[in-house]
């Protein structure tokens, strides 16, 4: 279970406008998080490691995580390919996070399209556009 969520892009709630925003409901992975901490959350510059974050290649969304009673922070991405997703993880997320945080992370990568008719079904935000 997680307490808290926090999201770094925008949702689109006006529908899909543009091939590059139609790309995101067609394809892609997810990517889920989490780093075991004991460090206050409220001391993370996380307005800074948004910046940093986004300059990264096809990642599309982050919600924030953090873990109730767990001592853990993480989140949950979407990506346009799991290359992109595996370069963010190996380039930002080890060499970086890990570094910073001192402790080892947990890095899960899921296929977006092989769950969508039952996300779709379950009204999922990530496919808004093909919901009911």
């Amino acid at each position: 279970m997680f307490r808290k969520t926090w999201s770094l892009f925008k949702p689109n709630t006006v529908g899909i406008t543009n091939l590059s925003i139609c790309k995101r409901y067609f394809s892609g992975v997810y990517v889920h998080v989490e780093f075991p901490t004991f460090i206050d959350q409220n001391q993370l510059d996380w307005k800074q490691i948004n910046v940093e974050m986004k300059k990264f290649d096809g990642l599309i969304s982050k919600t924030w995580l953090e873990g109730i009673d767990k001592n853990s922070v993480g989140g949950f991405y979407e990506f346009d390919t799991r290359q992109n997703a595996e370069n963010y993880i190996q380039n930002y997320l080890k060499e970086v996070t890990e570094s910073q945080l001192g402790v080892e992370g947990t890095y899960k990568i899921y296929s977006k399209d092989a769950t969508k008719n039952p996300s779709v079904e379950m009204n999922s935000p990530f496919w808004m556009s093909q919901t009911k």
